[in-house]
């Protein structure tokens, strides 16, 4: 395989990948502007994992609420746009710290829709790693295709 078919192969992986990362990050800033209403938390956990790209133990947080919109009743187990799976055990911390363990909990859902909801609104530094590690790829892939040109 030549230089420039793999650099073609990498970019088109980097540039799928940085349109997943783009739509996540968008998704997860939308949230912010979703209306914040009172939940009741079911159940709300952090559980160890294997992951399959990595020997270190990661986690994911899971959980399960419902709520009220005009009268009508929803549940969800969405707790975030961001990641929820394969966490370190700072990032599942970090995800759930803004999450008292004592009420009263607020969920936010889509005003367009709402039976879409999330626990925690916003999108945080994963979000931008991976995004960036995409782009680096991406770059790379760039590079590789005009480095003989």
């Amino acid at each position: 395989m030549s230089q420039r078919n793999f650099g073609l192969i990498v970019l088109a992986i980097g540039l799928a990948g940085l349109g997943y990362e783009l739509n996540k990050t968008r998704l997860a800033l939308a949230t912010r502007k979703w209306i914040k209403v009172p939940c009741t938390i079911a159940k709300l956990e952090t559980v160890s994992q294997n992951s399959p790209l990595s020997e270190e133990e990661t986690f994911a947080v899971v959980g399960q609420y419902s709520y009220q919109v005009n009268g009508a009743n929803f549940s969800s187990e969405k707790i975030s746009n961001r990641h929820c799976e394969f966490l370190s055990p700072t990032e599942a911390e970090k995800l759930t710290a803004g999450l008292p363990n004592t009420g009263p909990h607020f969920a936010y859902y889509n005003p367009d829709q709402p039976q879409e909801a999330v626990l925690v609104a916003g999108s945080d530094v994963t979000n931008v790693k991976e995004l960036a590690t995409f782009l680096l790829v991406t770059g790379l892939a760039l590079f590789l295709i005009f480095k003989r040109q």
